[in-house]
């Protein structure tokens, strides 16, 4: 089976916690909060195929490369 049908890997948390920071076009922060950007759009894609369930959260890069 794969693992787009295989439904949620119960080795993954109920909620991954995504770290991004402004980087455009990659990953922007629009006024309301709301992510967007190549990258942004390209994880919600593959999060929506495997079925994941995430937030963004925005790290500096320190904390990113500490993840």
């Amino acid at each position: 089976m794969s693992a787009c049908g295989a439904g949620a890997n119960p080795e993954l948390p109920a909620q991954l916690v995504i770290g991004t920071k402004e980087t455009p076009p990659f990953a922007m922060k629009g006024p309301d909060g709301k992510w967007t950007g190549i990258s942004i759009d390209l994880w919600q894609d593959m999060a929506k195929r495997l079925k994941l369930n995430y937030t963004f959260q925005e790290m500096d890069l320190d904390h990113l490369l500490a993840g």
